[in-house]
């Protein structure tokens, strides 16, 4: 019978050379990860030390009009790269992703996820799961090993959506195969009815989270009351 299990690359005994399930070396993933990295690195030292000093180097160049673009320049690069994380989860599955943090040296990892995300979820959760829970922007795996962070768990879509129509960015498909579920497109649609009427009650459902109230509930159903 022939062997079709996946061998390491001809030639080469290195473990980082071997080929994994979905045809990509641990070498390959590095590099990925490390190009990631170094945009993210880049776009904090834009913000923290370049865009302090920039107004006076180009007062001094003359070249003040476009003063914008240099700024902009990381954020453009920080977006386009948006649509990788999600399709490296895809490829990976979550719990993969999670492993090629911890074996890399890597603990954290960015989603982005907005706020009517979070809502939803919430919604979703309560209707057909009968549990209240939903996304956190900060939540530890592995003991603390690995942090998934949301930095965009307080802004709402129409607000990505009119920078990205500022910024002439094109639009992307969402890959998260959960997307097109029909009992979530439910949930949003049922949302949005209330956000139109008043965008502020997108924040009034998040804080609605950390405003419990246990003794309005029926008692012993909140985990953790005494």
């Amino acid at each position: 019978m022939t062997d079709t299990r996946p061998t390491d690359a001809p030639g080469s005994s290195d473990p980082k050379d071997a080929v994994n399930g979905n045809g990509y070396t641990h070498r390959q993933v590095l590099v990925i990860f490390a190009a990631l990295m170094v945009g993210m690195v880049l776009a904090a030292l834009d913000q923290t030390i370049v865009a302090t000093a920039l107004p006076t180097i180009v007062g001094d160049l003359g070249g003040l009009d476009h003063l914008a673009w240099v700024v902009t320049a990381y954020l453009l690069a920080t977006t386009v790269s948006t649509p990788l994380y999600g399709k490296l989860g895809d490829l990976f599955g979550r719990k993969k992703l999670f492993q090629i943090c911890r074996d890399s040296g890597f603990n954290k990892i960015a989603l982005g996820h907005h706020l009517e995300d979070i809502n939803t979820t919430l919604f979703v959760n309560i209707i057909f799961g009968g549990s209240v829970s939903t996304m956190v922007p900060c939540q530890k795996f592995f003991g603390g090993e690995v942090t998934i962070i949301r930095p965009l768990a307080l802004v709402y879509k129409e607000q990505l959506q009119g920078l990205a129509d500022y910024l002439h960015l094109p639009s992307v498909d969402n890959p998260c195969p959960s997307a097109k579920i029909s009992q979530r497109k439910e949930v949003e649609e049922f949302l949005q009815h209330f956000y139109r009427k008043d965008p502020r009650i997108r924040y009034t459902v998040f804080n609605a989270l950390s405003n419990v109230h246990p003794e309005y509930l029926p008692e012993g159903m909140v985990k953790g009351e005494e």
